[in-house]
């Protein structure tokens, strides 16, 4: 887009709230792309055929931003990081076992019944099963082999023993 094509609007007034139902149902490219507009207080308006598309430039925490979704699982790592779920009912225990045994099944980490039961013991919500399921790929590829142990991947991953990480938790207290 060239930038003589775009009329910049500052929002002077109070927050903003954007939502968007069904997220998961947006591409991984458009999902990054509206969580960078977003975080950097951005939203853009077709102005209309032959007028120009208006930037709205939101100050720093005047735009919120609101996904719905009832399938967290298909959502990028960076957004899933960036939510806090609500859920109205979270898998069992079996449900979310097989949920990351699901995830699990094409990786070669050596992951047991037994670790994917401790990983579902943390585990409170789908998206969460998802979460952590995404860490122990990084864990395992960061310590260059596989699963070992849970509280070694939890200690790692600078977790806590419900698999939060410290901006997480800030967040629920």
């Amino acid at each position: 887009i060239k930038e003589e094509s775009i009329q910049e609007v500052t929002y002077k007034g109070g927050p903003l709230i954007v939502f968007a139902d069904e997220y998961h149902a947006i591409s991984r490219k458009m999902s990054n792309t509206l969580l960078t507009l977003v975080s950097e207080g951005q939203i853009f308006e077709n102005g209309g055929k032959g007028k120009k598309l208006i930037k709205h430039i939101y100050p720093k925490g005047t735009l919120i931003f609101i996904g719905s979704t009832t399938d967290g699982g298909v959502l990028s790592g960076a957004m899933r990081r960036r939510f806090i779920d609500i859920l109205l009912d979270y898998p069992n225990f079996g449900e979310k076992k097989q949920i990351i045994h699901r995830l699990l099944k094409s990786s070669d980490l050596g992951i047991s019944v037994n670790q994917i039961e401790s990983i579902a013991k943390i585990a409170v919500s789908q998206s969460q099963c998802v979460d952590l399921v995404d860490r122990v790929h990084e864990y395992c590829y960061s310590i260059g082999g596989k699963f070992d142990d849970i509280h070694n991947f939890l200690s790692y991953m600078n977790l806590d023993e419900n698999g939060l990480n410290k901006h997480q938790r800030t967040c629920l207290t």
